[in-house]
C-alpha cells in the first residue's frame, strides 16, 4: 500500500461514518444542492505532501489550496447530507458511460437514497455537468 493510499485510508472511515450517520438520522427535504469546497488542511504538521494531504487541489478561483470536498446538502436547511474527498484524477470512474459529474452526484446521493419518500430536485453547479 502506498503512503498516499494509507493516508486516504485514515480519512475514508470517517467519511463513510459521517455519510451513514446523516443518511440514518437526517431526513432530507425535496431540494438537494451539489457543490464542491476546499478545506485547507495540512494534517499532523509538516508540508501537505510529506505528512498531511496526499493530494492538494489548486483552483485559481479559490482563495486557498487544499483538500477538495464534493458534497450534497439539503438546500432548505443547509445541512451537508454526504461528502466525498477528491483523491486525484486516477480515482475517477466513468466506466458506466456517464460523465464524471453525474457519477459524483450518484455516489453522493447513494447513502441517503433509501430515505427519499418523495420526488427530489437536485441542483448543482457547472462542475457536475462536466464531461
Amino acid at each position: 500500500m502506498s503512503q498516499a493510499d494509507y493516508r486516504w485510508m485514515l480519512l475514508d472511515g470517517h467519511v463513510e461514518l459521517f455519510n451513514r450517520h446523516r443518511a440514518n438520522n437526517y431526513p432530507p427535504s425535496s431540494n438537494i444542492f451539489g457543490d464542491e469546497s476546499i478545506s485547507r488542511w495540512c494534517g499532523n504538521g509538516g508540508e501537505y505532501i510529506d505528512v498531511g494531504l496526499p493530494q492538494v487541489t489548486v483552483i485559481d478561483r479559490k482563495p486557498e489550496s487544499g483538500l477538495e470536498i464534493q458534497n450534497v446538502c439539503d438546500a432548505n436547511s443547509g445541512i451537508i447530507m454526504a461528502l466525498k474527498l477528491v483523491k486525484g484524477a486516477g480515482y475517477n470512474d466513468t466506466s458506466n458511460g456517464l460523465n464524471h459529474g453525474t457519477n459524483v452526484l450518484i455516489d453522493l446521493l447513494q447513502p441517503c437514497s433509501n430515505t427519499f419518500k418523495h420526488r427530489i430536485d437536485v441542483v448543482a453547479d457547472s462542475y457536475f455537468a462536466s464531461i
